[in-house]
């Protein structure tokens, strides 16, 4: 065949296989992609042996991405089914747990739930940030990526698969509880995981130093598959008492920087992915300059890792909730608006007061308790904010003649250009789903959230008083 008409095949093949792209090919080949490129676009030369390379690497590259398109066609056909066909019968929805089951009518697919999963399969950063306020879907999010990659779980490193990408769910709200009893070291706990000893005397996993190694000599992945470590709940590594409040997430914060810095001098570790959901409101974060050590520690979660921001629900998205609870006429009308007008779309708001609404026109209900829960849920976020958070909110709330309020606030919002609060604790602020930001304007989401706030603020400082 002459060279021409093999370019013009190959040339086909790229455009015709989904997410095949020349860089595979020339991975697979081991030939320098630039050359192959120009190569391809006839203004560069390949040796008879180079194309032959290049031959070869085609045909299971071909299968490969040809399976993979089918499995994701399957998959989403799947999805859409279960969405369909998902009912209220088996309400088994649990206030303030991850919706982790596509076939629960309780699930609503956000906008963002297929960013992680783009991330996961093209950007090739290793660190990523989840970010949201208290009960906006975090964990949700990472809990719907692991089923629409169809990632195996890793429970023992000695059974390993390489063939697969494979995850650890990693939850610290069980080393918290662990660590209260044991005082466990947080790396040795995060190997205990997966049920496996080391391969060699180098790769124990002891403390954060070791973390590289130990991923490298442990987890064996096969050419182009990814191991991703899902960290949940990162506030648990906040401790209320002792005398380093920190000391967990230090330790967490030094592998993770190992991992940062190794990554370009060991080329295999870019086959793993660390994704953490990131509570900025919560004081860990909201406090951190009181902890002058650990402000290089706060980086490796905050300024490095390619971040996905969570927001309350969309219009398009409530009403997608709405309907799969099978509300009807004027309850799934004023459902509808009252999500959004109330309550901006918060997550958790809007579930309870879906799940409330559909509650009541079963059992004539009047009461609404599952939106009491979850506000204060939400609130207790508010609680733990910095001081001069808290103090700004309360002046926003017309608590003004609480100590030290500040000056400059118009009534229920604040004027950007003031500086009262600089663009990042704004955003810290935000991300709560409590608080918006429009044109010049920094302001609670709704009046009725800013009235629970207040009523909330205003308890919390009468009881301080007495």
């Amino acid at each position: 065949m002459d060279k021409e008409r093999k370019r013009e095949i190959i040339n086909r093949i790229i455009e015709t296989i989904p997410g095949l792209k020349q860089f595979d090919i020339a991975k697979r080949a081991e030939i320098n992609p630039g050359q192959l490129s120009a190569w391809l676009k006839g203004k560069g030369y390949l040796s008879d042996e180079k194309e032959e390379l290049v031959v070869a690497a085609i045909k299971p590259l071909v299968r490969e991405y040809s399976e993979k398109s089918k499995r994701d066609f399957m998959n989403d056909l799947q999805r859409e089914i279960a969405e369909l066909t998902a009912t209220v019968e088996n309400d088994d929805y649990v206030l303030g747990d991850p919706i982790t089951s596509i076939t629960t009518p309780f699930y609503v697919r956000r906008d963002s739930d297929k960013k992680l999963v783009d991330v996961l399969k093209i950007v090739d950063d290793q660190l990523i940030s989840i970010i949201g306020g208290a009960k906006t879907g975090k964990t949700s999010h990472m809990k719907e990526a692991i089923n629409e990659l169809n990632l195996i779980e890793l429970k023992s490193i000695n059974t390993l698969n390489k063939d697969n990408d494979i995850y650890l769910w990693i939850d610290f709200s069980e080393f918290n509880t662990k660590a209260a009893d044991e005082h466990v070291n947080i790396f040795r706990w995060i190997a205990s995981l997966t049920k496996g000893g080391a391969i060699s005397k180098n790769s124990v996993l002891m403390d954060a130093d070791d973390f590289t190694e130990w991923l490298l000599n442990n987890i064996e992945l096969g050419i182009g598959k990814k191991c991703v470590f899902f960290m949940a709940n990162l506030k648990a590594l906040w401790w209320e008492s002792g005398d380093d409040k920190l000391c967990y997430f230090k330790d967490l914060a030094k592998g993770l920087h190992n991992f940062h810095n190794e990554k370009v001098r060991k080329p295999k570790l870019k086959q793993f992915r660390l994704v953490f959901e990131i509570e900025r409101s919560h004081k860990m974060f909201t406090d951190i300059d009181l902890y002058s050590n650990y402000s290089s520690e706060s980086a490796i979660f905050l300024n490095y890792p390619f971040k996905i921001e969570m927001r309350n629900f969309s219009t398009g998205e409530i009403e997608r909730l709405m309907d799969k609870l099978q509300l009807t006429g004027n309850n799934l009308i004023n459902a509808i608006r009252n999500a959004r007008d109330l309550y901006d779309g918060h997550p958790i708001l809007t579930h309870a007061f879906g799940i409330d609404i559909k509650r009541r026109a079963l059992e004539n209900k009047e009461e609404f308790p599952l939106v009491t829960k979850a506000l204060e849920m939400v609130l207790s976020g508010i609680e733990r904010m910095k001081r001069k958070h808290n103090t700004v909110i309360k002046s926003m709330a017309n608590l003004s003649d609480a100590e030290g309020a500040v000056d400059k606030i118009n009534q229920d919002y604040i004027n950007i250009n003031d500086e009262i609060l600089n663009q990042s604790e704004m955003f810290i602020l935000k991300e709560t789903g409590l608080f918006k930001i429009e044109k010049d304007k920094f302001s609670f989401s709704t009046t009725w959230i800013k009235n629970q706030i207040m009523t909330a603020l205003s308890s919390e400082q009468n009881n301080s008083e007495s």
